[in-house]
């Protein structure tokens, strides 16, 4: 008996692309305790940008929603029924150098370990991507948002990226960016951080620069957030300026401890990172306990024993709620008394760290149990957060729900613009958002 492919033209329309349909085959692409309505219709991984377009072509057609993950490793879904999933981590190949020499074309289905090999083979860097992400391609590392560490100096990943293409969910493409020619806007702002709400990255052209021959990184352990925050008033434009200027408070300090042999002290309460691309020696009247690293090899080093923190929490805390934050410079004494005051109300312990200015406060509410009263307690305390965020002249970025809608705080041109992209991308109303991710329990 010849059973009917319901999903035959769709195979044929895109060769090579990779369908799953039935439960059998779809549950095996998806994590997590999943109820009937949370499973898509079928699961699709495009090879190539016709194939994507094809893909998203069928989808409108057959008035499906569609929503996205990487498909690096399982995905939690919620409420897809009905819905086409379309994972982007096929969406890969050989990386282009610009015609200039200063930029990198890079498939969004790259990882970025990927990335940063060649880069080191080229002996060129893009300053956002260290530290790297284990399992994070491009794509989403653009979707998500995400900023690294090194953007005191050379700014956050939008200042390091040229030119995004994109798939809107009518099938059509699109570029923007700084580096696009002719008198079109550069709604980059609008795709970083956006969750795919504008269609599927296909590649992006990051902005390329000599690896510096010549580093030192300095790691100072304060004894408190009072005196971090007086270090870092004093480094941030200083001469030279420094390329990063990362910190960790009380928490995060003492799973730094606990991860890494004898590179915290038991004195310590908060830390300070400051990193220069050239040789820089410190005062001999410098009296804050220090470490320090001078050559690329060294550098990177110091750096992987402090990057080690996001694994060391998530093996220590196994239930957590993260939340991410935009935060002025100045800003960093106040967040945190408010952040202790929220978490000593709740009984709760919460982990920061990150860059302030360009970069991203990372917030984690570290949760004792899995029980749905106390998620609800730590998504309450992110939620408090944001408010004081705002206030403070940041804002937030990722909350328990998944991405911040900043929409209501961006000026009525901004919001226009969106509306305008949103039209020209998704004018039916494809997308579906769902979160890519959830922290265990």
């Amino acid at each position: 008996m010849i059973l009917f492919d319901r999903y035959a033209k769709l195979k044929k329309q895109a060769p090579n692309a990779i369908v799953h349909s039935g439960q059998k085959q779809l549950l095996a692409h998806l994590s997590g305790t999943l109820r009937k309505n949370d499973l898509p219709e079928l699961i699709v991984e495009p090879t190539s940008v016709e194939d994507l377009q094809a893909v998203v072509r069928f989808a409108a057609e057959k008035e499906m929603r569609v929503a996205l993950a990487c498909g690096q490793s399982p995905t939690a879904v919620a409420e897809l029924e009905g819905a086409m999933l379309i994972l982007t981590h096929r969406l890969a190949g050989p990386s282009q150098l610009s015609k200039d020499g200063l930029g990198l074309w890079v498939y969004s289905g790259t990882p970025l370990e990927a990335v940063a090999v060649e880069l080191a083979q080229r002996r060129m860097e893009w300053t956002p991507l260290h530290p790297v992400e284990p399992g994070e391609t491009m794509g989403t590392f653009i979707a998500q948002g995400v900023e690294g560490v090194r953007c005191h100096r050379a700014g956050g990943v939008l200042s390091n990226i040229r030119r995004i293409e994109w798939i809107g969910f009518d099938g059509e493409r699109f570029v923007t960016g700084p580096g696009l020619a002719g008198d079109g806007v550069d709604v980059a702002p609008l795709l970083f951080g956006s969750g795919g709400r504008y269609g599927i990255i296909t590649r992006i052209e990051i902005a390329l620069q000599p690896a510096p021959e010549t580093r030192t990184l300095v790691v100072c352990e304060c004894d408190s957030v009072d005196e971090l925050n007086g270090l870092y008033q004093t480094w941030q434009f200083g001469s030279p300026m420094p390329v990063a200027l990362p910190f960790w408070t009380k928490i995060a300090t003492n799973a730094l401890r606990q991860g890494n042999d004898d590179l915290v002290t038991d004195a310590a309460n908060a830390m300070l990172a400051c990193e220069w691309d050239e040789n820089v020696e410190l005062d001999h009247d410098f009296a804050v306990r220090n470490q320090r690293a001078a050559g690329p090899i060294e550098v990177n080093q110091l750096w992987q024993h402090l990057f080690r923190l996001p694994r060391t929490l998530a093996r220590l805390f196994p239930y957590r709620t993260a939340g991410r934050f935009r935060l002025p410079a100045d800003a960093l004494c106040d967040f945190d008394e408010r952040v202790n005051e929220l978490a000593r109300d709740r009984s709760l312990s919460v982990a920061v760290w990150g860059t302030l200015g360009t970069g991203h406060v990372h917030t984690w509410v570290l949760r004792p149990d899995e029980e749905a009263r106390t998620a609800r307690r730590a998504a309450e305390l992110l939620d408090r957060l944001a408010e004081d965020s705002l206030n403070l002249g940041g804002c937030p970025v990722v909350l328990s729900s998944g991405l911040a809608d900043l929409a209501p705080y961006r000026d009525a041109l901004t919001q226009s613009w969106e509306l305008t992209l949103l039209g020209k991308c998704d004018p039916h109303s494809r997308f579906k958002p769902h979160r890519s991710t959830t922290s265990p329990g």
